[in-house]
């Protein structure tokens, strides 16, 4: 597949060890997680033409950007999680207002990346735009919001709260690509479609494997939600006119795993 760790090495700027936003963030970065959505955003540029530089970057910038989310969504203010795959959470390793800094270093850091490249043409200014969007006020950071204010949701609302924290990166991920790589609006609507219930998905089962929130309560429904979500996106996927195997098993792999 992809040398993800190297493309993010390649994309993280050198800095001194007194510039603490930056150790604590290559520290988050680091924090063993899957690398799961700057993959889908190399294998949809692939799928559909190929990885170049802008490619690289737009993968690069997503997972920063999800890395400083984790860093926020861990602080006492947010969920207060004191550990992240294992580790301490970043602001247990190196104190409150860091893990802030390190956090607003990344979101920073990914737009610097993304800037940066050669000769951009308009389309991949829309891809900037897109990523900024779903990762923005009215995107992850809305899901935040419905998240840290949601005692005692209803199903739309849940649902509501979970396309907009989660759903929305995934989407980033294969459209910023085929926005970059000018494919006809049919299709990208089919990859915003399937990233989305792919979204929903992934949260239920997550939620599903912790008890956590509204599925606790709800289990039944969180089941036929991820059931609806799963059909949903493999319907987009048999619509698509690329070789979508990587995502038809990564859509199954999360659906074996729920209860049925």
């Amino acid at each position: 597949m992809y040398d993800v760790e190297k493309i993010i090495e390649q994309y993280f700027p050198k800095f001194d060890e007194t510039n603490t936003a930056l150790v604590a963030a290559k520290y988050a970065l680091g924090s063993g997680g899957k690398r799961l959505r700057p993959t889908f955003a190399l294998t949809c540029a692939d799928m559909i033409k190929s990885v170049d530089d802008k490619v690289k970057r737009i993968a690069a910038a997503i997972e920063f950007l999800h890395t400083y989310s984790l860093i926020h969504d861990d602080l006492p203010a947010m969920d207060d999680d004191d550990i992240r795959r294992g580790k301490p959470s970043c602001h247990i390793a190196f104190g409150e207002a860091t893990a802030i800094l390190a956090g607003d270093a990344l979101q920073n850091l990914a737009f610097e990346v993304l800037t940066d490249a050669e000769n951009p043409s308009e389309n991949y200014f829309k891809a900037i735009n897109y990523i900024a969007k779903m990762s923005g006020a009215n995107g992850m950071i809305y899901g935040q919001c419905l998240d840290i204010n949601g005692n005692n949701l209803n199903e739309k609302q849940y649902l509501n709260m979970i396309k907009h924290k989660t759903a929305n990166m995934f989407m980033a991920c294969v459209v910023a690509p085929a926005i970059y790589f000018d494919i006809d609006n049919a299709q990208i609507g089919l990859l915003e479609n399937f990233a989305e219930n792919y979204g929903i998905l992934f949260q239920i089962a997550d939620d599903l494997s912790d008890n956590d929130g509204w599925v606790s309560q709800n289990t039944k429904k969180a089941i036929t939600l991820a059931h609806n979500a799963y059909t949903n996106a493999l319907t987009s996927l048999s619509m698509l006119k690329y070789d979508t195997e990587f995502f038809a098993s990564a859509l199954e792999n999360i659906h074996s795993k729920l209860a049925h």
